[in-house]
């Protein structure tokens, strides 16, 4: 079995500029966290780190800041399922409840409407926030370099083998060690996808041991 990390897929389209109309990403923060005042990062029992940021992480984050306005510069044509700005993902209603149907009420989902560039409505998304955070990398069969001092996957050569049994059974989430702002996710996950015939979702294949 594979598991994968998932990126938007373009295909033939070509890539456009996203210009966000309200909103501050730098204000969309974890929930629940003490951070140093000067590291801007609260250290976990298991070693790693949330960091006082907008980026994945597999935790809920304070959603009152996130745009909900984004104007699309580029040629009207059908959105795909699954865009990607500000190292966010936004994605469509069809796609949302695809997620919801595997793991339901566990993830963050926040509306934001778009726009063509002449300013007339192009379609309602969702920002997306994986809520599983999960130490899934397999460091015995894994030949990627691992930062013993903090604890960290390093992403430079070698490869990553995924442990089923640290993935709990869940289909998505951010590895706390791992991050690189990636979404992992099952292959229960990309079958669900392809039978929806969902679009703009590529996949990049990681090989697993365990069940």
């Amino acid at each position: 079995m594979s598991v994968y990390t998932i990126f938007d897929d373009l295909g033939d389209k070509q890539r456009c500029v996203k210009e966000l109309l309200d909103g501050d990403f730098k204000k969309v923060v974890p929930i629940g966290y003490e951070f140093h005042p000067v590291m801007k990062a609260a250290k976990q029992s298991d070693g790693t780190w949330i960091e006082e940021s907008f980026g994945y992480q597999g935790i809920p984050v304070d959603l009152s800041s996130l745009p909900t306005k984004l104007r699309w510069v580029g040629n009207k044509h059908e959105l795909n399922d699954l865009q990607k700005t500000h190292d966010w993902y936004f994605i469509s209603s069809k796609l949302k409840e695809i997620i919801e149907n595997l793991e339901s009420n566990r993830h963050q989902f926040h509306p934001v409407e778009i726009f063509w560039e002449d300013n007339t409505h192009a379609a309602n998304f969702y920002w997306f926030n994986p809520c599983n955070r999960i130490d899934a990398i397999d460091r015995e069969h894994s030949t990627a370099l691992f930062n013993e001092k903090i604890g960290m996957w390093k992403y430079e050569g070698g490869s990553f083998v995924v442990n089923l049994e640290q993935v709990h059974g869940n289909h998505i989430w951010v590895d706390s060690r791992a991050r690189f702002n990636s979404v992992w996710v099952t292959d229960q996950f990309k079958q669900a996808i392809v039978a929806a015939d969902i679009n703009g979702i590529g996949f990049a294949e990681f090989e697993t041991v365990g069940q």
